[in-house]
């Protein structure tokens, strides 16, 4: 897919309108946060803002990850420090506004919302270019409300990571190179997940020139209804030595990661060994999956920081849309193991209301076009469902409670 300018949908009116949306958004939780200041209830975490300090109005929008992404971003990674455990791209463009001389939580959260529009408006384009500017409106739409989603409001690494990853499918989609290699070598910055993008990109290639030849001649040894799922047409037009590159790039991203982490702490693994301290995210529960399933039929909480029974009905909500998927957007099931599936296993559903927000071909199939009225209905009712959820979760985060 490569677009004419005059074929490009009008993503910058979308931004416009989206920021727009954003500042009444913030300006009523800021009204309501006005007529009822009483940071005190805040609960007594163990990184905080104020750090060492007594809570302020401030400290409202500075509760859990954002009061660690404000650590690192006034103190820097250090050893034996918990907040090691959140990955360094956010925190560094954090640091940098403060170094502007931005004040830290207003600046951040000037630039999480900056970002994140860019983010919702890119994936407003590429919908659009995929698909039509009503498709693109609805995908967009349920985004922004899903529950989860309350993070790009807020200064949380959702806001760059969205952008990192729109880059890369957006690159790949349209052919643009530099797009891609900019998201593919930045994403494992952002957020653990961000290496496994090498896995759509992998299977992006398969159709190179080059490759779908090789590929078709193997997968013809297996069975037949096999090789019918398997085989895949040659594209032209992926052609290019480049392209090669790619799948290279995150493993690049995550070395300079672990070399970052190396230089700031003296140990390169300090990351890893502070996330045992919460005892939930791990690689190899991807390969557990009788943990997994023991896991997800054992709920105790509507919503806490474990043993969540939301996080676990909208892991529901994703895996129902496999499915469709396969039926109608094959080449996307990639994005939706990676961003859909292993942030469940991998975290035993920890956060995974958050981590789910960024999963677009979920919401590429909640948009698919409602061609009757129950269907119609559906819909509307699903969004009063997510924008109800959507405002608990935001009472929550204010208020220091768990949101995701």
């Amino acid at each position: 897919m490569n677009p004419s300018p005059a074929a490009s949908p009008r993503w910058i009116r979308a931004a416009g309108w989206i920021l727009l949306i954003k500042v009444v958004y913030l300006g009523a939780v800021f009204a309501i946060l006005k007529g009822w200041n009483h940071p005190e209830q805040i609960p007594k975490f163990e990184v905080r803002w104020p750090i060492d300090a007594d809570p302020t109005f401030e400290s409202h929008f500075a509760t859990w990850d954002a009061a660690h992404y404000l650590l690192l971003a006034t103190q820097g990674y250090a050893e034996g420090v918990r907040s090691c455990a959140f990955y360094p791209l956010w925190p560094l463009l954090w640091r940098g506004v403060i170094a502007l001389g931005a004040p830290p939580v207003w600046g951040g959260l000037v630039l999480a919302n900056l970002l994140s529009t860019l983010g919702l408006a890119l994936v407003y384009r590429a919908v659009a270019l995929r698909h039509d500017a009503s498709r693109a409106f609805w995908v967009v739409l349920f985004m922004a409300i899903y529950p989860g989603n309350l993070f790009l409001q807020f200064s949380y690494s959702e806001c760059i990571f969205l952008v990192l990853l729109v880059s890369l499918w957006s690159g790949l989609e349209e052919r643009r190179w530099w797009s891609a290699a900019f998201g593919a070598a930045l994403l494992p910055l952002s957020r653990a997940v961000g290496v496994f993008a090498i896995l759509p990109i992998g299977v992006w290639l398969l159709r190179h020139p080059i490759i779908a030849p090789h590929w078709n001649r193997w997968v013809s040894r297996a069975p037949r209804s096999t090789h019918r799922l398997l085989t895949v047409v040659a594209d032209p037009s992926r052609g290019g030595g480049r392209w090669w590159v790619l799948p290279a790039l995150p493993l690049v991203g995550w070395a300079a990661y672990l070399e970052l982490m190396a230089h700031w702490t003296g140990n390169p693994f300090e990351g890893f060994e502070a996330q045992k301290h919460w005892g939930r995210h791990s690689i190899l529960n991807l390969i557990n999956v009788p943990k997994f399933v023991i896991e997800y039929l054992n709920p105790r909480y509507f919503h806490e920081f474990a043993d969540s029974m939301l996080d676990r009905l909208c892991f529901l909500a994703v895996a129902y849309t496999l499915p469709a998927l396969w039926r109608s957007e094959r080449a996307l099931l990639p994005w939706a193991y990676i961003l859909g599936i292993l942030p469940a296993m991998s975290g035993s559903f920890t956060s995974y209301i958050r981590f789910s927000g960024m999963a677009f071909p979920v919401f590429l199939m909640w948009s698919a076009p409602a061609p009757t009225r129950p269907l119609r209905i559906l819909r509307c009712v699903g969004l009063v469902i997510l924008g109800l959820l959507h405002l608990h979760l935001v009472r929550n985060f204010i208020l220091g409670r768990w949101a995701g």
